[in-house]
């Protein structure tokens, strides 16, 4: 919790002192935009929420973005939307209804534009809220499986704040009592259609539901070949495996899954998601494991993950999150003199190196929320040419989150040539998140470079569908499973909101 709060403190602070405004950079007139918002607020206050001294309420956050002309929800959602229910503060007494029609009323008004298909982010975040707040509310099983399917499916579809909000939504429906079974459902369906390739966040819901098919599922997944499906059942399981949700069957199963990825794999890239689940295993496990595996080089992985938490020597850990912090932070607009930022260099460092799959994604979200982001992308493409194929993959997954139409360029050409597939695929993966429609030459180049089958194939297909590629229908999805792709994504393209104002 402690270090939730610190970072929310942080991308307060340096969103404000960042401003593209120069007098709202500094205190008294940033306060003084904040009590004209009906904000109770003097120097103290907002020394001590910029510190993390002080739990900051979400009216505040609210506010920050109004007066800082920030996208709705940018700040919000950037700090906690990957951070599990468990782990989120408890709410705030806020304002409860107490007007029953009212409710009912606003209900009617949400369903009628959310099920219309592709509401704005905050309306389904307002639905879900109301959802969820309000136990003596009744739907029928249909209506609960309605709502979580067509929000797994635009969850599918979605970029920037549009995705976020529907993962905030799909995240209070899971934690639910009355909606998780369809919440699951939905997930697993989604999950589990060949024609999807961007699941990793939605497995990770299943780690707040403590049920044993959820649980096979995801176990079964991490058997798979890498993909974001197994990254995603490694993450989810994590959280499993802090929360003692995994009985003794179970674990005997993840730690054996975990000593055949690790035997199977034939680089650290391969390893990460083996290495995640290796750190959460009980000490008793661990010790199995480790006494399975003979190989030298996977042992000092295994020994640098206990130790260091990160999956690269600490001494380079910290030369190249430190250069690219001194880079980025140059970089970025400020109307005054400012310090070295140390949370700048420990996110970076923990978005390239961290073994955990859940603190290299939050870190990357918190980066792409922050006033850094536009100077991210630059060393982020440079560093995707790096000889070491785990650094490039990296700096290509982290610039998933911060990636837009500056670098649509660069990215294709790393997706179509780059002599390393996963890199190609991490880099389609961050194009497909640029928002916009593929162009037809794009599209052509993507569909001359397309495999019949494999991860290329689903994120070459992934880039075209959320592009809305007008050649989609036309593409011969062949027999069996991959036949689904061009059929399920048709025409639709993407629901895009983007992170930060234009």
């Amino acid at each position: 919790m402690t270090s939730l709060r610190h970072r929310t403190a942080w991308l307060l602070g340096v969103s404000r002192i960042h401003s593209t405004d120069p007098d709202l950079a500094r205190r008294d007139r940033f306060i003084q935009q904040l009590q004209a918002r009906g904000i109770v607020v003097d120097s103290t206050r907002l020394s001590r929420w910029e510190t993390g001294h002080l739990p900051v309420a979400s009216t505040v956050i609210a506010a920050y973005e109004q007066v800082l002309d920030l996208a709705p929800g940018q700040l919000t959602l950037g700090a906690t939307a990957l951070i599990p229910t468990s782990d989120m503060p408890p709410p705030g007494r806020g304002h409860v209804e107490h007007d029953t029609h009212a409710v009912h009323e606003r209900l009617d008004a949400l369903f009628i534009q959310v099920l219309a298909g592709r509401a704005p982010g905050h309306l389904w975040i307002e639905l879900a809220e109301l959802l969820t707040r309000h136990h003596h509310l009744y739907l029928l099983p249909a209506t609960w499986a309605q709502t979580a399917d067509l929000l797994a499916q635009e969850l599918g579809r979605s970029t920037g704040l549009a995705y976020l909000s529907r993962f905030k939504s799909l995240r209070l429906l899971v934690a639910h009592p009355d909606s998780r079974r369809a919440a699951v459902r939905a997930i697993g369906s989604i999950v589990t259609n060949p024609a999807t390739e961007f699941v990793t966040h939605p497995l990770v819901l299943l780690q707040e539901v403590d049920d044993p098919q959820a649980n096979d599922l995801l176990l079964r997944l991490l058997s798979d070949s890498p993909s974001h499906r197994r990254a995603g059942a490694s993450w989810a399981l994590t959280g499993k495996l802090q929360r003692g949700q995994l009985n003794e069957v179970e674990l005997d199963r993840v730690t054996t899954t975990a000593t055949e990825i690790l035997r199977c794999s034939r680089s650290m890239l391969q390893s990460i998601d083996a290495l995640n689940i290796y750190l959460q295993l009980p000490l008793l496990h661990q010790a199995r494991l480790m006494r399975s595996i003979s190989d030298t080089e996977t042992r000092a992985a295994l020994e640098m993950a206990s130790t260091q938490a990160e999956i690269s020597h600490p001494e380079t850990a910290r030369s190249v999150s430190a250069r690219m912090a001194t880079t980025v932070q140059e970089r970025t607009h400020t109307p005054h003199a400012v310090d070295p930022d140390p949370m700048l260099q420990r996110l970076i460092r923990e978005a390239f190196f961290h073994v955990c799959h859940a603190r290299r994604h939050q870190a990357a979200l918190l980066l792409a929320a922050s006033p850094y982001r536009g100077q991210l992308g630059a060393p982020l493409l440079l560093h995707a040419g790096n000889a070491d194929e785990l650094m490039a993959v990296a700096a290509m997954t982290t610039m998933t989150y911060v990636a837009d139409e500056a670098h649509r360029a660069s990215l294709l050409e790393r997706g179509l040539t780059d002599h390393r597939l996963p890199v190609r695929v991490a880099a389609l993966m961050a194009l497909s998140q640029v928002v916009g429609s593929v162009s037809p030459v794009e599209a052509h180049r993507l569909r001359l470079a397309m495999p019949s089958n494999g991860p290329l194939r689903t994120a070459t297909m992934h880039v075209l569908g959320i592009g809305a590629a007008t050649l989609l229908p036309g593409i011969d999805g062949g027999e069996g499973p991959v036949a689904q792709a061009p059929r399920w994504w048709g025409g639709s393209g993407a629901i895009a909101e983007p992170m930060v104002r234009s």
